[in-house]
């Protein structure tokens, strides 16, 4: 299977779960999904990687959890 056919498929069976966890750590619905989109970009960009861990949704997770907190620090500057 292709790289991108393969990110498709794992983006079209993940999506709604990564949204949810995102609505759940405090996000907007509109908010989530564009947080959970620049953190697919991401993944995207080095699903070499992500191929490779022991656990692609762990992986996945820790990606949108740091780009929701890079989202709530440019929401509410020090």
């Amino acid at each position: 299977m292709g790289t991108e056919q393969e990110f498709t498929e794992y983006v079209g069976t993940r999506w709604p779960r990564l949204v949810r966890t995102a609505v759940l750590l405090g996000c907007p619905r509109a908010e989530a999904e564009a947080v959970v989109r620049d953190a697919l970009v991401r993944c995207l960009t080095d699903w070499s990687k992500v191929r490779r861990a022991d656990d692609r949704d762990a992986y996945v997770h820790r990606v949108l959890v740091e780009r929701l907190r890079a989202a709530a620090r440019h929401r509410h500057p020090p």
